[in-house]
């Protein structure tokens, strides 16, 4: 397990840098995605890079002291989301589709299968490349239990189109102490801008809450456990309604384990909305600009590890994310595809953690500390 906490932290290190990149592009709009599921795909791809490539692609994703032994980590971990648990759902596949007509090594292909649990599906890019398409999106759409459809947008494959390797993750969890639906009410959620939304407000007294207050990000914290206490959500909310750009540009996986050793147990009530939020990504700039370009460069591109001309690159990077929040619990999906182209204690307090403004929340596996989703809900009505 002390290998997997290592993972944690280089997931979650780059999850924080690509969700800060993702939200400059609608800052006062909802975010979601999930970290893990981007990570994992990143990893397969640098399994099979080369030279400046996988130095660049080693750094973005935080495995510089690491590159070595981060399939083995990803391997392990794997394992342990793929055991069956009776208190929750959290499935998580990978597959490659490989072209029939370009060879990719096929010690790429075992250690994918080995280390990934990625299965092989060659296919035809060269005639039937829309067919390709309705087969990976049926796939995904599968294994994400319908909440993601369309991953790979129409076009997209063609044939010049080598591999094409997916990852798709789903979880669904009933909260330890479900609130109760009568108790939710209709009341104001405010946003960043101060414009209010009327918003379904569920409410309950929970006794024994994780919470903390952290004056530094000028936020309080509050996690709320799923059944089976595995897994959970940690929720940050800004003491300022207009406070979350601000907690953002301060978030970290270090200031978030500073802030996590705060917590304490104690009597809460809360508020937190329901909420439903749908998020589609293509990457490939994102990432570049985190410091590996010339993945996504033809000329430049080093993947003679997955074929041993140097004629592929990283053509484009798609994501999807979806989640919802209620009274009985939270269900989530996300799923990412790359493309690769040839060239061509008890508190004695009552605290009050009243979620009526953009908040930040995580949903976390607490036997790794891997950030499974991330996200920011800055208008719980946007569709």
């Amino acid at each position: 397990m002390a290998s997997i906490s290592e993972l944690s932290i280089s997931i979650n290190e780059f999850a924080f840098d690509l969700y800060k990149v993702t939200s400059l592009s609608s800052p006062y709009g909802n975010n979601f995605l999930s970290p893990f599921s981007i990570s994992t795909v990143m990893s397969t791809i640098y399994l099979g890079s080369r030279g400046k490539t996988a130095t660049q692609m080693s750094n973005t994703l935080k495995i510089q002291n690491a590159s070595d032994t981060v399939h083995q980590k990803f391997e392990e971990y794997i394992k342990l989301i793929c055991a069956e648990n009776a208190n929750f759902t959290l499935t998580t596949a990978n597959r490659l589709y490989p072209s029939r007509e370009k060879e990719i090594s096929d010690l790429y292909v075992m250690t994918c299968l080995k280390h990934y649990r990625a299965d092989v599906v060659p296919v035809d890019y060269v005639s039937k490349p829309t067919d390709v398409e309705t087969e990976i999106n049926s796939w995904v759409q599968m294994e994400t239990k319908g909440k993601i459809q369309n991953l790979i947008p129409p076009g997209s494959l063609n044939p010049l189109t080598v591999l094409v390797l997916v990852n798709a993750i789903y979880f669904k969890g009933d909260w330890a102490k479900k609130f109760q639906p009568e108790n939710t009410v209709v009341q104001p959620f405010y946003k960043i801008d101060g414009e209010p939304v009327e918003v379904y407000m569920m409410k309950s007294q929970i006794k024994e809450a994780s919470y903390g207050e952290d004056e530094s990000l000028d936020c309080k914290v509050l996690q709320l456990p799923y059944k089976g206490e595995d897994l959970y959500m940690l929720v940050l909310l800004p003491n300022k309604k207009d406070g979350l750009p601000a907690l953002e540009s301060k978030l970290s996986q270090t200031t978030l384990k500073l802030i996590q050793n705060k917590m304490s147990a104690g009597l809460v009530e809360v508020s937190l909305p329901k909420f439903k939020i749908e998020a589609s990504f293509e990457l490939s700039k994102a990432l570049s600009k985190l410091g590996m370009p010339d993945a996504f460069d033809e000329t430049k591109a080093d993947f003679s590890g997955m074929r041993k001309e140097k004629d592929i690159y990283l053509s484009k990077f798609f994501h999807k994310a979806f989640v919802e929040v209620n009274e009985e619990g939270t269900e989530a999906a996300a799923a990412t595809a790359a493309v690769m182209m040839t060239e061509s204690i008890r508190v004695p307090i009552i605290h009050s953690f009243d979620a009526d403004h953009p908040f930040l929340f995580l949903i976390m596996d607490k036997r790794s500390g891997v950030i499974l989703f991330l996200g920011r809900l800055a208008n719980p009505t946007a569709a």
